[in-house]
């Protein structure tokens, strides 16, 4: 049906999805990423092309959790998690 809630995707156990669109710079979101980066826990990150602080997110990530893709589409992001 049109206009119906769709369900939610599957969620991480224990985990955090993260998506950063290009509608706004989100600077608290930014510091909880580096928060959960710095854990074990399971993280999936993805960030618009567009996003302005894209480079930021990539290079903290590079840092404290190497081989983690930062995904440019909230489709990939989902499906990662």
């Amino acid at each position: 049906m049109a206009g119906r809630l769709q369900p939610a995707p599957r969620r991480l156990p224990d985990g955090r999805r993260n998506w950063f669109s290009f509608e706004t710079t989100q600077p608290i979101v930014l510091y909880e990423l580096g928060r959960w980066a710095a854990s074990d826990k399971p993280l999936a990150v993805g960030a618009d092309p567009a996003y302005e602080r894209r480079f930021d997110v990539v290079q903290q990530l590079g840092l404290a959790r190497p081989g983690l893709t930062v995904h440019a589409d909230l489709e990939s992001t989902i499906e990662d998690s």
